[in-house]
């Protein structure tokens, strides 16, 4: 999506951005922010994914923890992992004192404990596999310092000491506190240690999505600070830190306060980097500052749209309301009569709001926002609500998957669920999935009717649906082996689950991801038939090609690799990013057949689609 003006808030590019392809040797900045500092996480999972190296971290705070578990050698799926079980309802961070009267200054030394268990080693510095520099602020001389050498975890145990709450930490003759006092982040060691390029985020926590100002505690925080000794500078508490990409995404504070939902933080961090980059990518970044007219213009357009968001969503929420009432008590054969009816409202109103959203980035999110307020009324669908909480961290997981394939239009305790589920369940992207499902299986089919030994893989599964669905044509001398990858264990978890056992069919699990098979840390074997339906679709073109080239390698003489994507005419799109903040890549066939000839260029190619004509393969 293009980066406006007012986006900078948020994202802000340097006049060197572009470089970031050319880049050698990349430095991070994490912020700092319990847990709202989790949204680095989401950003180390962005950059690997898009198989962009690290080769040096800065943290602050929490980022010194993240920082120190990266560094050591966790992956980013790992540190997702540490921080779902850190922050479990049983287990928020062995913070709170036996008593459970509140936080402990002793109680730092349990969190440390913990942490030095979870990394599995207690390394000094020049131990660990990636150069790590540790932000922490000195009483004695009022200046933030920066720790790389000795016991990695002493100075990730500095870093954390926020005043009132932990104990400060004696080092070197330095009594040192919270690296956050003085200022979040710490850009500078990175350029002076040989970064070329430095990419920092920092999470802005606002009081919600619909009134983005900063909580009453964030403001007061330096007066706190002072009252207790520290020269704090708000100028530079506040400051933004010199460069290449700065991200700030906004947290609210009712998500920073509900520890079941640190996978919606992460999210917000994974896709504020994944953006940025592909902003990078398409060259759609504004690094210079806007003239005063410019900057009138901005501020003229994003009111406009702004108004007429709100006067758009006050329509729809009261429609809304009245068919709740309406419909309530209605029997399920009587509420088919308003199903179409409510589709076409319903459609006709994301039409409207959303039409703007490609050119307007700051008015698609107040839309979005606005669209939220009645967030009560969409959780009666269980798939609308999945797709706006996104429990794994980003949108089209198995289980939405599997909410696509089933259809269930009645799976709902109440009619305004059923009504929303027929929207959705009917709208041509979800007939898309299905069909793109059936039509892989027609292949597979086929392929097994004259070949009785099959090597399949399916990269991405998800709830593998087409396999079952595979079983049923098969001859009884048919032997397969399956091979289902996904970087979700709950994924392959379900798959495994739901597959039935058969004969004439072995499975294997394998849990892995994009950034593993580029690495080549996977060895496939040779396969009769390669495919990946729900994948590409989030990949941009570099990494893509690559993928199919390493996908390629696995593909025994006359095998079928199969890759699906959107196409630029699915007319379902202004629903999935408007409403669900669901963000694909989507082409044209002639893109696709492009990446099959970059990709595999001594291949055959060609391109099908399933019968909505948005869908290709």
């Amino acid at each position: 999506m293009p980066v406006s003006s007012r986006s900078t808030t948020l994202l802000k590019f340097s006049s060197k951005a572009a470089a970031l392809k050319d880049a050698k040797s990349i430095g991070v900045a994490l912020g700092p922010g319990l847990p709202i500092g989790m949204v680095s996480v989401g950003m180390l999972i962005a950059l690997e994914e898009l198989y962009i190296p690290i080769r040096m971290i800065s943290g602050t705070s929490m980022g010194a923890i993240l920082g120190a578990l990266y560094a050591g050698g966790s992956t980013a799926e790992e540190l997702r992992q540490h921080a779902i079980e850190i922050f479990s309802d049983n287990n928020v961070m062995k913070l709170i004192s036996e008593d459970k009267s509140g936080f402990s200054p002793s109680s730092g030394e349990k969190l440390m404990e913990d942490l030095r268990r979870r990394a599995g080693w207690d390394p000094e510095f020049y131990e660990l596999k990636i150069p790590l520099y540790v932000v922490a602020a000195d009483r004695i001389s009022q200046k933030n310092v920066i720790l790389r050498q000795g016991k990695v975890w002493d100075a990730v145990r500095a870093s954390i000491a926020m005043p009132l709450l932990l104990d400060e930490k004696e080092i070197g003759g330095m009594k040192l506190a919270d690296g956050a006092i003085f200022y979040p982040l710490d850009t500078d060691v990175l350029y002076s240690e040989g970064s070329d390029f430095v990419i920092a985020i920092q999470a802005k926590p606002i009081k919600s999505m619909t009134d983005r100002k900063l909580p009453l505690r964030t403001k007061l925080q330096p007066k706190f600070l002072k009252k207790l000794g520290w020269q704090v500078s708000e100028e530079k508490f506040f400051a933004k830190p010199g460069c290449d990409i700065l991200l700030r995404p906004r947290v609210p504070m009712d998500l920073a306060k509900d520890t079941s939902r640190i996978n919606e933080i992460i999210a917000l961090g994974y896709k504020i980097t994944y953006n940025a980059v592909m902003e990078i990518e398409k060259g759609n970044f504004q690094p210079r500052s806007l003239d005063e007219k410019e900057k009138k213009a901005v501020e003229e357009t994003i009111v406009r749209f702004s108004r007429e968001a709100e006067i758009e969503a006050s329509d729809i929420e009261r429609y809304l309301q009245k068919l709740e009432k309406k419909t309530a008590n209605m029997a399920d054969a009587e509420l088919m009569d308003e199903f179409p009816k409510f589709a076409k409202k319903f459609g006709d109103f994301y039409s409207t709001v959303t039409e703007n959203f490609p050119e307007v980035t700051s008015a698609s999110q107040a839309l979005r926002s606005k669209i939220k307020d009645f967030a009560k009324l969409v959780d009666q669908s269980p798939f609308m609500s999945r797709c706006l909480r996104k429990p794994q961290g980003y949108a089209g997981d198995y289980q939405m998957m599997n909410y696509m394939y089933d259809n269930q239009v009645f799976d709902s305790q109440t009619n305004m669920g059923k009504l929303l589920n027929y929207y959705l369940f009917s709208n041509p992207a979800s007939n898309a999935v299905r069909n793109r499902a059936k039509i892989i299986q027609g292949l597979i089919q086929q392929r097994a009717s004259v070949q009785t030994e099959l090597a399949i893989t399916s990269i991405a599964c998800g709830p593998s649906r087409e396999v079952t669905g595979t079983l049923e044509f098969l001859k009884d001398n048919t032997n397969i082996v399956w091979t289902l990858l996904d970087q979700d264990n709950d994924a392959l978890a379900n798959a495994r689950k739901n597959i039935p056992k058969d004969q004439r069919l072995t499975l294997n699990f394998v849990n892995a991801g994009v950034r593993d098979l580029l690495k080549k840390s996977i060895d496939l074997g040779q396969q009769d038939i390669l495919y990946s339906l729900g994948l590409f679709d989030y990949l941009e073109d570099k990494i893509a090609i690559t993928l199919i080239s390493r996908l390629y390698a696995f593909l025994k003489p006359g095998g079928l690799m199969l890759i699906g994507n959107f196409d630029t005419r699915n007319p379902s799109r202004a629903l999935m990013e408007g409403l669900m903040e669901w963000f694909l890549i989507h082409r044209t066939e002639e893109e696709m057949l492009e990446l099959g000839k970059q990709g595999a260029p001594d291949g055959r190619h060609s391109v099908i689609a399933e019968p909505e004509g948005i869908n290709l393969i």
